[in-house]
C-alpha cells in the first residue's frame, strides 16, 4: 500500500530538487566568496578554485537549477 499520491509525490520531488539546487548554488556563492577572501587578505597568489574549476561549478549549479525550473514549468501546464 502506496500511502503517497502521485500528485504528493511529484510534490515532494519537487521540493527535493529545488532544496538541491538551492544548496548547489549557495555553495557556489560560498566557495567564490571564500576564494575571493583568501586572495584578499591572506595570500595573493593562492586560489584553491584555479583553472576550470570555478566556471564548470558555476555552470553546473545553474544548468540544474534551470533544468529544474525547466521542467517543473513543463509539468505544471
Amino acid at each position: 500500500m502506496n500511502i503517497f499520491t502521485k500528485e504528493k509525490q511529484a510534490h515532494l520531488l519537487s521540493i527535493f530538487a529545488g532544496l538541491v539546487a538551492l544548496v548547489g548554488v549557495l555553495t557556489v556563492f560560498g566557495f567564490i566568496a571564500l576564494d575571493a577572501y583568501i586572495r584578499w587578505s591572506l595570500n595573493q597568489s593562492f586560489s584553491f578554485l584555479s583553472g576550470d574549476e570555478l566556471p564548470a561549478l558555476t555552470l553546473a549549479s545553474f544548468g540544474l537549477l534551470f533544468g529544474l525550473v525547466y521542467l517543473h514549468r513543463a509539468h505544471k501546464e
